[in-house]
């Protein structure tokens, strides 16, 4: 249904991508490296496409960066299926769609992307994600929505729950995340 391009794939690369790794991965790393004398890698799969148009109507920009499901299946699967190549300490997602006001709905209708969450939580790799960005207040964002990931909200400067944060009683973590320094234009995410 949409057309994929190198263009594409290398915009969605250049601003989305550096700024979705930037946090999780930063705080996963400095984790691993402090309790370990191993040296640590960061790996980022591509799970971004380019849309355009009426697919963008809940962004900001159009074009903008989404990913379909069966692509953020695709790579929490390679990862899994890298496993045994690397030490990897956690798959890091800073998306999310959807509001779900339950783990059990989320997991109903998300069954897939739980099967394999719970596949590399069960080699050892934690999953983390987003709690969302749509400011609700009883509901998270898939894949955060899920028991077995660590969903993660944003807190402001003074260390109050960011008003853009989606959170509920099953959120895990809430981390800083208003004015975070950035590789994306302007410095700041």
């Amino acid at each position: 249904r949409y057309k994929r391009s190198v263009l594409g794939l290398l915009w969605t690369m250049l601003a989305p991508l550096l700024n979705m790794i930037a946090l999780t991965l930063v705080f996963s790393a400095l984790l691993k490296m402090a309790i370990s004398n191993y040296p640590v890698y960061f790996m980022a799969v591509q799970v971004f496409s380019r849309f355009t148009g009426n697919d963008c109507k809940d962004d900001t920009e159009d074009p903008c960066a989404m990913t379909f499901n069966s692509d953020s299946l695709a790579a929490l699967e390679y990862v899994f299926n890298l496993r045994s190549s690397y030490q990897i300490a956690a798959a890091n997602m800073s998306l999310g769609g959807g509001r779900y006001i339950s783990e059990d709905t989320c997991e109903s209708d998300d069954r897939a992307r739980k099967a394999v969450v719970d596949n590399l939580r069960a080699a050892g790799i934690a999953t983390v994600a987003a709690a969302g960005n749509d400011g609700f207040t009883n509901a998270l964002s898939a894949p955060g929505c899920l028991s077995s990931v660590v969903s993660v909200g944003a807190t402001t400067l003074s260390d109050q729950v960011a008003s853009f944060s989606n959170s509920a009683s099953f959120l895990d973590l809430l981390a800083p995340g208003v004015r975070i320094l950035s590789s994306i234009p302007g410095g700041y995410a």
